[in-house]
This record gives structure tokens, C-alpha cells and sequence, in this order.
């Protein structure tokens, strides 16, 4: 099996909308979340995964700023993140496989 690292950028923005990826490939069961930006106590993006999810600030899993998780996921399956904080910000998503 060989590692398919696709970086995509998406940016849950300050108005509190939720944002969300394209469906993960047929190969992908694996992903590299990170948030990066300056700390603040209350920063970060909250996430979801599944089918159409959509992530709000109270049903979303907290994504720390800096910090780098790695996720199990499904083929097909989608992401949904939002601003932990309101304020707008960078979410990298690295599909691996």
C-alpha cells in the first residue's frame, strides 16, 4: 500500500458556517488534521465526519490550534469543520491511504 498525501486547505470562516469537503477517495481510510494559527484559549475548529455532516460549536470534536490529529474515516465519507472561536481560519487535510 502506498501513502497518497493530498494536502487540501479549507477555511471555516468568522460567521460561524460550517464549511465541508468533497467525499474522501475510494482509497482513503485515514486523515492528518491541523489548525494551525496563533493560541488563544479558546481557538481551534470543531469537526465532524460522516455522511453530510455538518459541524456547529456545541456538536463538533475540538481540533486545538497547532495541533495534529490523525483520523479514522470511511470512503466517501465527508468532513465538516467549523471556528471554534468565530474568528476565520485554516484547517489542512491530508488524505491518507
Amino acid at each position: 500500500m502506498s501513502n497518497n498525501f493530498t494536502p487540501s486547505t479549507f477555511r471555516p470562516t468568522s460567521a460561524g458556517a460550517a464549511v465541508s469537503t468533497a467525499g474522501f477517495g475510494a482509497q482513503t481510510y485515514w486523515i492528518s488534521l491541523t489548525a494551525p494559527g496563533a493560541l488563544t484559549s479558546t481557538g481551534g475548529a470543531r469537526y465532524l465526519i460522516g455522511k453530510a455532516p455538518v459541524a456547529t460549536t456545541s456538536n463538533g470534536v475540538l481540533l486545538p490550534l497547532n495541533w495534529t490529529e490523525i483520523v479514522r474515516v470511511g470512503p466517501g465519507e465527508q468532513l465538516s469543520a467549523v471556528s471554534n472561536d468565530g474568528v476565520a481560519g485554516t484547517l489542512v487535510v491530508v488524505e491518507l491511504s
